[in-house]
């Protein structure tokens, strides 16, 4: 069960029972909600997008069956990759939706509610010169924030001479060979700091594996979606996790 997600959730639903409580921000309109599990995976996101825009289970585009209010606007979901999924079909409908890192002209009706992936890259490239850290690894997820994410990081970094000993990608769908192949490039290698730009549900995998082969030593630089996760922080991955420096969103 994902903590995280129904944490977010609940966040969602707090706030819109505090505008609908109060007189001076929507005054006479009652915000409604749906929400929709993406199950962390791209089918299952499009199929319950059509089902949001159609009103029924058996989805029909271009036919909606339901009553109730009209719709609004969709808050994506967590993952860039997700959201990309589910804004080039509400997109042709123009309704607003949260996403973050695409231009507006593949996507003219989305928001941007947090900053750009583009900006933790660049702090993390910051990070790593300020220590003076020349030979580095980077891990990336196999979707779009976390290839987009080390890409900029290494355009970054390379600019000033930091040399990238190993680049390793997560799967998206597990595969227990692939996970090995990348335990092993990190054993290889001789860098002792190693970048991550995942989610914590496709690490979390890894993690398991790196604490089986009980790899030590290492620094690991953490992107927002995984430092500060429950999923990660195990007393388990404390021996090889720990000094870990990561970046989070800015909150309240």
């Amino acid at each position: 069960f994902n903590f995280r997600g129904f944490r977010w959730a609940r966040a969602m639903i707090h706030d819109i029972q505090e505008v609908n409580n109060r007189l001076d921000i929507l005054p006479n309109i009652t915000l409604g909600y749906h929400i929709y599990d993406t199950c962390f995976t791209t089918s299952k996101t499009v199929e319950e997008t059509l089902a949001y825009l159609t009103g029924q289970n058996e989805t029909m585009p271009n036919f909606r069956c339901s009553a109730g209010a009209p719709l609004v606007a969709v808050i994506g979901a967590s993952g860039s990759t997700l959201t990309v999924a589910s804004s080039r079909i509400v997109g042709l409908y123009y309704f607003p939706e949260k996403l973050v890192m695409r231009p507006p002209a593949q996507f003219p009706s989305f928001l941007c509610t947090i900053p750009n992936d583009n900006h933790q890259s660049l702090a993390m490239a910051e990070l790593v010169r300020q220590f003076g850290w020349v030979w580095i690894g980077t891990i990336a997820a196999d979707d779009d924030y976390g290839k987009y994410g080390i890409k900029y990081f290494k355009q970054n970094v390379e600019k000033s001479g930091i040399c990238i000993a190993f680049s390793e990608t997560i799967p998206k769908i597990y595969s227990r060979r692939k996970i090995l192949a990348v335990v092993e490039a990190i054993k290889k290698s001789t860098a002792n700091i190693i970048v991550v730009c995942s989610s914590d549900i496709d690490l979390s995998p890894l993690m398991d594996e790196i604490a089986h082969s009980n790899i030590t030593g290492k620094t690991w630089i953490a992107s927002e979606a995984w430092v500060t996760s429950a999923l990660i922080a195990k007393p388990e991955y404390f021996s090889f996790l720990g000094g870990t420096i990561g970046f989070g969103v800015w909150r309240d």
